[in-house]
């Protein structure tokens, strides 16, 4: 019995540091509209014709990612921003839900990009919405999504998502 309780407890700590647990990990498909694809660090957003919205999501198993205190670096392309009518990166602590999540609005904060260029976004903890009482340290979901206008098929891309430790919270004169 005893080995079997060590086995147990050995494959369990096995499987987690095993596990994918980058940010750019396994993205899923969100909405059944559209098409996800895994990039490199990253995914591909493409909207259809007939489809205007498209996500994909991670959520994670064994861990949480904290990202208290913290600034999140990423890229961010697209094949047609003037017809990308929004373009969202939503965090979760309640997983799937989004019960408790925060949202950052990525076409309000690139402006008039342009497309088919990499773009890198900055975002500091006061640039999401909140919606609910998100855990910032204990993240277990990203979602990216965005929706099309004008019945054009657009693609948008994320990669290279990095975050920091945000040390300086406060400033004295």
């Amino acid at each position: 019995m005893k080995n079997i309780l060590y086995f147990l407890v050995l494959l369990l700590s096995s499987a987690a540091a095993f596990a994918d647990t980058s940010i750019n990990g396994r993205w899923l498909d969100y909405y059944e509209e559209g098409d996800s694809i895994r990039i490199s660090n990253g995914v591909s957003l493409s909207t259809k014709e007939d489809h205007k919205r498209v996500g994909a999501y991670i959520k994670t198993g064994l861990w949480t990612w904290d990202l208290s205190n913290s600034i999140l670096t990423f890229k961010v392309k697209s094949s047609n921003w003037k017809n990308v009518k929004s373009a969202v990166l939503v965090v979760s602590s309640s997983g799937l839900k989004f019960e408790k999540a925060a949202t950052l609005d990525i076409k309000h904060l690139i402006g008039n990009a342009t497309s088919s260029d990499w773009i890198e976004v900055t975002a500091k903890q006061d640039t999401w919405i909140i919606d609910g009482a998100v855990n910032w340290s204990k993240i277990n979901s990203f979602l990216f999504a965005m929706s099309s206008q004008n019945s054009v098929n657009v693609t948008v891309e994320i990669s290279n998502i990095t975050s920091s430790k945000n040390d300086l919270l406060f400033q004295q004169d």
